[in-house]
């Protein structure tokens, strides 16, 4: 049976804050649920995934620890609601490379976050994923032209 999981993650450092986010979160991916899934007898509700306070930058998905009990869990035709796009990512191109492993295997992501309720695989959000893609896109080339003005800078002498 096809099954639809949730995943939030926080990253707040006070106990009362992860609380409350992860709060915000799960209850927005319960209502997306119902909305979009209703009572099909086809999806069943799987359980919602959570990543707190895990806070080191850069630290991609699939390194987190329930995000990797989520991915051992997927199978083809699953659905994976997210509570907060930019929480659940390490950076956009984190989002896509994971989102690109996900359509192959025929598993739809949906966005649960206030403001961006969407299903990746609609148009709205086919568009969203081309506009993410360009951020990508010019985030890794600012990073780069960065990088080569860093090496380029000759080396500054220590005067004591």
């Amino acid at each position: 049976m096809i099954t639809a999981y949730g995943y939030v993650r926080t990253v707040a450092t006070s106990k009362s804050k992860r609380h409350n986010e992860l709060r915000k979160q799960t209850a927005a991916i319960r209502h997306y649920r119902e909305r979009v899934f209703g009572k099909s007898p086809r999806i069943a509700i799987g359980e919602i995934f959570s990543d707190s306070g895990i806070c080191e930058a850069g630290r991609v998905f699939r390194s987190l620890p329930a995000a990797k009990l989520l991915l051992a869990r997927i199978r083809h035709g699953d659905h994976i609601v997210v509570g907060d796009l930019g929480l659940a990512f390490a950076t956009y191109t984190d989002f896509l490379r994971n989102l690109q492993f996900w359509r192959i295997q025929n598993i739809t992501v949906h966005i649960a976050q206030k403001g961006l309720r969407l299903s990746i695989n609609s148009p709205v959000g086919v568009t969203a994923v081309a506009v993410l893609r360009c951020f990508a896109e010019g985030n890794r080339q600012h990073r780069r032209a960065r990088q080569l003005a860093l090496e380029a800078k000759p080396a500054q002498s220590r005067v004591e």
